[in-house]
């Protein structure tokens, strides 16, 4: 088992600048820095920022998210406003056909099952709002649980510096776009993925990877790292069992819906493919302040910088 370090002991920066926060550990303080400690103080942060997006999306809450002010009152969620306008409140499956109109749920398939699960608890009858609330209220225990998973990996991907890893339960965005949508589950994916790449098991990093793939596309830009550590190391069995997983767990989610429900399955892809700037971007901001930014040249500037 790894020994616990405290970050000024391990890290001369975090050591050099920790006088205004009492200085660097001594040597006879009382030392608790395990896991499970780490992890206990990262629920408990993770539950009061999380809160507080909850917090923020009461406004648009008290109105079942049919709000037209919800981006004055900084409120806005794809939780509440999609359950409505994309067929969830009808019990629609995400990527059936529809014969009345209503638009295809443009999230890739596993976020799609994810939003469709607490469909099933909610139902379909009794008032619309009071549904759109409880689906909103199931969703965002689902996606605390997932953030709990997720710090739970990345403790335990880095058991010499487990309090690192509490930067994630209380980072600010948590609140701020938590129960904005339903990304927590890739970034749950991706730290399970990281998590068993570091105890060797690359075909259950690479089946986390396909799964990660398979709720948003970034997940999969971790294969492109293995491969760099495979050039460097010059052992490539890993990154080759990591990447078969991978296309075997992507395939396994996603070929059936695309069988069945093609048009409902391309939406999400057909919709990336036409898409601009969007709210929360920073290109779209500076479009705002005048800047002529084209949204090619952006991409190829945000790939290459990545």
């Amino acid at each position: 088992m790894a020994i616990s370090v405290a970050p000024t002991e391990d890290d001369p920066f975090v050591a050099a600048h920790a006088e205004s926060v009492g200085g660097e550990v001594g040597i006879r303080s009382q030392r608790s820095w395990g896991r499970a400690a780490a992890f206990m103080v990262g629920i408990i942060g993770a539950a009061l920022v999380f809160s507080a997006g909850i917090v923020m999306r009461a406004p648009c809450a008290a109105s079942g998210f049919e709000d037209n002010t919800a981006f004055v009152k900084l409120c806005y969620s794809d939780i509440g406003k999609l359950y409505t306008t994309r067929g969830l409140d009808k019990g629609y499956f995400p990527y059936a056909s529809r014969t009345d109109g209503t638009p295809y749920v443009e999230y890739p398939v596993l976020q799609g099952l994810l939003m469709w699960a607490p469909t099933v608890v909610v139902g379909t009858q009794g008032p619309l709002m009071d549904r759109t609330v409880r689906y909103y209220a199931i969703s965002s225990v689902a996606l605390f649980a997932l953030l709990l998973l997720a710090l739970w990996a990345t403790i335990a991907t880095s058991p010499r510096r487990p309090w690192d890893s509490v930067i994630l339960a209380v980072a600010p965005s948590i609140a701020l776009v938590g129960t904005l949508n339903w990304d927590l589950l890739p970034v749950a994916l991706l730290a399970l993925a990281v998590l068993a790449w570091t105890r060797e098991q690359p075909w259950i990093s690479g089946v986390l990877i396909g799964l990660g793939t398979a709720a948003k596309v970034y997940p999969g830009f971790l294969l492109l790292v293995l491969i760099v550590v495979a050039l460097r190391t010059k052992q490539w069995s890993g990154t080759w069992r990591a990447a078969a997983g991978a296309a075997g767990a992507w395939s396994l989610v996603n070929l059936p819906v695309a069988w069945l429900f093609p048009t409902g399955w391309g939406e999400f892809y057909r919709l990336s493919s036409q898409r601009t700037y969007d709210f929360g971007s920073l290109w779209i901001a500076l479009r705002f302040l005048g800047f002529p930014i084209d949204r090619w040249p952006a991409s190829l500037v945000a790939s290459g910088t990545f």
